[in-house]
Protein backbone atom coordinates (compact mmCIF):
# COMPACT_ATOMS: atom_id res chain seq x y z
CA UNK A 1 0.00 0.00 0.00
CA UNK A 2 3.00 2.49 0.72
CA UNK A 3 4.23 2.07 -2.55
CA UNK A 4 1.13 1.99 -4.59
CA UNK A 5 0.61 5.31 -2.64
CA UNK A 6 3.69 6.78 -3.26
CA UNK A 7 3.27 6.14 -7.26
CA UNK A 8 -0.09 6.64 -7.96
CA UNK A 9 -0.13 10.72 -7.54
CA UNK A 10 -3.70 10.79 -9.54
CA UNK A 11 -5.88 9.79 -6.44
CA UNK A 12 -5.50 11.25 -3.29
CA UNK A 13 -7.36 11.77 0.10
CA UNK A 14 -10.68 10.87 0.27
CA UNK A 15 -11.06 8.80 -2.80
CA UNK A 16 -7.62 6.77 -1.91
CA UNK A 17 -9.17 5.88 1.44
CA UNK A 18 -12.15 4.81 0.20
CA UNK A 19 -10.03 2.56 -2.29
CA UNK A 20 -8.04 1.28 0.05
CA UNK A 21 -10.90 0.66 2.63
CA UNK A 22 -12.68 -1.28 -0.35
CA UNK A 23 -10.54 -3.27 -1.48
CA UNK A 24 -9.67 -4.49 1.95
CA UNK A 25 -13.37 -5.15 2.08
CA UNK A 26 -14.07 -7.27 -0.88
CA UNK A 27 -10.51 -9.19 0.06
CA UNK A 28 -11.83 -10.06 3.74
CA UNK A 29 -15.56 -10.94 2.10
CA UNK A 30 -14.09 -13.17 -0.02
CA UNK A 31 -11.85 -14.74 2.42
CA UNK A 32 -14.72 -15.32 4.63
CA UNK A 33 -17.44 -16.56 2.60
CA UNK A 34 -14.96 -18.97 1.09
CA UNK A 35 -13.94 -20.08 4.88
CA UNK A 36 -17.69 -20.78 5.69
CA UNK A 37 -18.33 -22.34 2.25
CA UNK A 38 -15.70 -24.86 3.20
CA UNK A 39 -16.73 -25.31 6.76
CA UNK A 40 -20.51 -25.43 5.84
CA UNK A 41 -21.86 -23.60 7.92
CA UNK A 42 -22.70 -19.85 7.62
CA UNK A 43 -22.84 -18.43 10.87
CA UNK A 44 -23.41 -14.54 11.31
CA UNK A 45 -24.61 -13.81 15.31
CA UNK A 46 -24.66 -9.90 15.62
CA UNK A 47 -27.06 -8.10 18.06
CA UNK A 48 -28.49 -5.22 17.91
CA UNK A 49 -26.57 -3.64 21.41
CA UNK A 50 -23.47 -4.53 18.79
CA UNK A 51 -24.23 -2.78 15.66
CA UNK A 52 -23.37 0.67 17.16
CA UNK A 53 -20.13 0.19 18.39
CA UNK A 54 -19.28 -1.64 14.92
CA UNK A 55 -20.30 1.83 12.83
CA UNK A 56 -18.54 3.64 15.52
CA UNK A 57 -14.98 1.31 14.86
CA UNK A 58 -15.36 1.10 11.45
CA UNK A 59 -16.05 4.91 10.78
CA UNK A 60 -13.83 6.82 13.62
CA UNK A 61 -11.42 4.37 14.00
CA UNK A 62 -10.70 2.50 10.33
CA UNK A 63 -11.69 5.42 8.49
CA UNK A 64 -10.92 8.64 9.48
CA UNK A 65 -7.51 6.93 10.58
CA UNK A 66 -6.82 5.46 7.25
CA UNK A 67 -7.75 8.99 5.84
CA UNK A 68 -5.19 10.44 7.83
CA UNK A 69 -2.94 7.55 7.58
CA UNK A 70 -3.08 8.15 3.37
CA UNK A 71 -2.90 11.45 3.25
CA UNK A 72 0.07 11.59 5.89
CA UNK A 73 2.25 9.62 3.98
CA UNK A 74 2.10 11.44 0.47
CA UNK A 75 4.30 14.07 2.17
CA UNK A 76 7.08 12.22 4.05
CA UNK A 77 9.53 9.45 2.43
CA UNK A 78 8.41 6.03 2.07
CA UNK A 79 10.89 4.43 4.71
CA UNK A 80 9.86 6.92 7.48
CA UNK A 81 6.75 5.18 6.73
CA UNK A 82 7.76 2.01 6.86
CA UNK A 83 9.76 3.02 10.57
CA UNK A 84 6.44 4.08 11.82
CA UNK A 85 4.60 0.66 10.50
CA UNK A 86 7.01 -1.02 12.42
CA UNK A 87 6.49 0.71 15.43
CA UNK A 88 3.17 1.10 15.45
CA UNK A 89 2.76 -2.60 17.23
CA UNK A 90 5.21 -1.02 19.89
CA UNK A 91 2.99 1.85 20.62
CA UNK A 92 -0.11 -0.80 20.92
CA UNK A 93 1.97 -3.05 23.26
CA UNK A 94 2.85 0.16 25.66
CA UNK A 95 -0.60 1.60 25.48
CA UNK A 96 -2.41 -2.06 26.10
CA UNK A 97 -0.23 -1.81 29.47
CA UNK A 98 -0.68 1.57 30.32
CA UNK A 99 -4.49 1.84 29.86
CA UNK A 100 -5.66 -1.93 29.88
CA UNK A 101 -3.34 -2.78 32.39
CA UNK A 102 -2.23 -5.96 30.52
CA UNK A 103 1.02 -7.62 31.57
CA UNK A 104 3.61 -7.77 29.08
CA UNK A 105 5.51 -11.37 29.14
CA UNK A 106 8.60 -12.18 27.83
CA UNK A 107 7.45 -12.32 23.84
CA UNK A 108 6.26 -9.10 23.95
CA UNK A 109 9.73 -7.93 25.49
CA UNK A 110 11.56 -9.76 23.13
CA UNK A 111 9.60 -8.83 20.38
CA UNK A 112 9.87 -5.25 21.06
CA UNK A 113 13.80 -5.50 21.53
CA UNK A 114 13.86 -6.90 18.12
CA UNK A 115 11.49 -4.09 16.41
CA UNK A 116 13.52 -1.41 18.53
CA UNK A 117 16.97 -2.38 17.13
CA UNK A 118 15.99 -3.43 13.21
CA UNK A 119 14.53 0.29 13.38
CA UNK A 120 17.32 1.41 15.07
CA UNK A 121 20.12 -0.08 12.64
CA UNK A 122 17.76 0.51 9.76
CA UNK A 123 17.86 4.27 10.00
CA UNK A 124 21.59 4.47 11.03
CA UNK A 125 24.63 4.59 9.08
CA UNK A 126 26.91 2.12 11.02
CA UNK A 127 30.24 3.65 9.85
CA UNK A 128 29.21 6.22 11.60
CA UNK A 129 28.89 4.26 14.98
CA UNK A 130 32.15 2.93 13.96
CA UNK A 131 30.51 -0.66 14.48
CA UNK A 132 31.42 -1.40 10.75
CA UNK A 133 34.51 -0.11 8.77
CA UNK A 134 34.46 0.16 4.97
CA UNK A 135 36.33 -2.78 3.19
CA UNK A 136 39.78 -1.80 1.78
CA UNK A 137 40.59 -2.67 -2.02
CA UNK A 138 43.56 -2.05 -3.79
CA UNK A 139 43.43 -2.78 -7.86
CA UNK A 140 46.64 -5.28 -8.24
CA UNK A 141 47.53 -3.27 -11.60
CA UNK A 142 47.05 0.12 -11.03
CA UNK A 143 47.67 0.13 -7.17
CA UNK A 144 44.53 2.49 -6.65
CA UNK A 145 42.70 2.19 -3.68
CA UNK A 146 39.36 1.19 -2.74
CA UNK A 147 36.84 2.16 -0.05
CA UNK A 148 33.39 0.22 -0.28
CA UNK A 149 31.31 1.30 2.38
CA UNK A 150 27.70 0.69 3.01
CA UNK A 151 26.11 2.79 0.23
CA UNK A 152 29.25 4.13 -1.97
CA UNK A 153 32.03 3.43 -3.42
CA UNK A 154 35.00 6.09 -3.18
CA UNK A 155 38.78 6.37 -5.10
CA UNK A 156 41.86 6.98 -2.63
Amino acid sequence: MIISNKKNKSVQGFSNTTIQLFSAFITVLIYNLIRQAVSGSFNLNISRSDILPILLLGVLNTGIGCYLYFVGIIKIPAQTVAVCDYLEPMTGIFFSALILHETIGPEKIIGAVLILSGTFFWNVNLQQLHLIKPIKIIHVKTNKQYYVGKQKVHKE
